[in-house]
């Protein structure tokens, strides 16, 4: 009691709060495995090449405008470390699109013309972002995952690129550039972003690209597996996933479903569980890669029923210039070298998550809470202790217990945009032999706890 007291005094009381809302943790229930919180590290050096390319998208064009060297770099190196020291990114997506290969190489899908592709702005993407986060990454003792995406306006992708082989062809090429030229090797590529999505693809051309890369990608001997559909819409996947399951070469070297939450779903729970079931019934994973809408909490929220209902292993806000608080022309200005750097209020949200839970982490059971009042755990890596994350999305302050904690000290922080608070540190906290912890909600707040 003497730890709620502490939490009252902090929170200002909860006047007027029901009954506490009560949780436990069950560390014997076990779920996913956490691989990383990713981001696209936009803003690009490419971006004046891209506009050009889309007016008149040929080689010409692309190997005639470069790259915008011109920006702040101080800036951007220091986005790099708050991506990786605040908000604990470890996963990175890189684009490729029908400029690498814009016309057919050679009518012989086995046999590469080096001459025909591009890769400038991928290089760019790789010496301006990539490496420098890896860097970082690697220093704080984590690995960095790439995955590949396939997009850069893909409704130009010319007919013979959507051929399987051909694409194929194009993936290995692209895999042996960027390990030659820089050591790395991406651990999933997503054959077609969106597909349908004024983009090309559907369920079948998904799985037929999929087997096709998956077979010459492993047999070329890169690590990197398969993943997708990257479909826009979360429910869309099941369709997809059924025509690979019909297709089965095309899950043979597939590791990883993934989905975005647009056009409404980011409200849809049972679609997230068939992408789960979906996994289950594969032996693989599952990831969220793309959702800029929604803001502060909501954003939480869906991240909660990604982790909850999904048993997504990643999660992805898109671009990394949208965590912080200004417009996304300033990171295109040389002259916004010397700019302060701060995170935005939906940042702080998706920080409360991201910072706290680290690759490796297993989720735990977490039972009870209400309508108002959910979370998860989960348990560190070679740890005891949990961390757990507590949403109260009701407009006053709730107090809660959660039972089935081990002995021990504990801190954290939370974030509450009707508090003013953004990752504002809570008192240390003390669970004794019982196992049980009271603390105070915030309103329309997200709470982390930590050993």
């Amino acid at each position: 009691m003497r730890a709620l007291a502490a939490c009252l005094a902090l929170l200002g009381g909860v006047a007027g709060a029901d009954d506490p809302v009560r949780l436990r943790v069950d560390r014997t229930t076990t779920h996913q495995t956490w691989e990383a919180w990713s981001c696209v590290p936009n803003p690009v050096g490419f971006e004046n090449a891209f506009v050009a390319w889309l007016r008149a998208p040929t080689a010409e064009t692309y190997d005639r405008v470069g790259m915008n060297h011109a920006l702040p770099k101080n800036l951007i190196s220091r986005m790099h470390d708050a991506l990786v020291k605040d908000m604990g990114i470890t996963r990175v997506r890189i684009e490729v699109g029908p400029q690498v290969e814009q016309t057919n190489d050679n009518d012989d899908p086995f046999r590469a013309d080096a001459k025909a592709f591009r890769f400038a702005w991928q290089d760019d993407q790789v010496e301006r972002h990539l490496l420098p986060l890896k860097e970082r990454i690697e220093a704080a003792g984590d690995r960095m995952v790439v995955y590949v995406s396939y997009d850069l306006r893909s409704k130009l992708t010319p007919a013979f690129l959507l051929e399987p082989e051909e694409y194929a062809e194009m993936a290995v090429v692209f895999l042996a550039h960027i390990r030659e030229r820089y050591g790395i090797e991406p651990d999933y590529w997503s054959v077609l972003n969106e597909p349908g999505n004024d983009r090309p693809g559907d369920p079948r051309t998904c799985a037929e690209l999929t087997a096709a890369a998956g077979r010459r990608i492993a047999d070329a001997g890169f690590r990197t597996r398969m993943s997708g559909p990257e479909c826009v819409n979360v429910a869309q996947a099941d369709r997809y996933l059924k025509a690979m399951a019909e297709s089965p070469a095309s899950l043979e070297h597939f590791r990883q479903i993934t989905y975005h939450l647009y056009h409404g779903s980011a409200q849809n729970a049972a679609a997230r569980r068939a992408v789960r079931d979906w996994a289950r019934k594969l032996n693989i994973t599952a990831a969220q890669t793309e959702w800029m809408e929604g803001t502060g909490l909501d954003v939480a929220r869906h991240i909660l029923l990604c982790l909850t209902e999904a048993d997504a292993v990643a999660w992805d806000r898109f671009g990394a210039d949208g965590f912080f608080t200004f417009p996304y022309r300033v990171w295109l200005d040389p002259k916004s070298d010397a700019m302060p750097l701060s995170l935005n209020a939906t940042a702080h949200h998706i920080r409360q998550f991201s910072r706290y839970i680290r690759p490796g982490a297993v989720r735990v059971g977490l039972e009870g809470g209400s309508e108002s009042v959910r979370g998860v755990a989960f348990l560190p890596k070679d740890k005891e202790t949990p961390v757990v994350v507590l949403l109260n999305t009701a407009d006053r302050k709730a107090a809660a217990e959660i039972d089935g904690l081990p002995e021990g000290a504990y801190g954290g922080s939370f974030t509450s945009e009707p508090e003013k608070a953004y990752g504002r540190e809570i008192p240390a906290l003390r669970v004794t032999k019982s196992g049980r912890l009271a603390i105070a909600l915030p309103p329309r707040s997200v709470t982390t706890l930590t050993p």
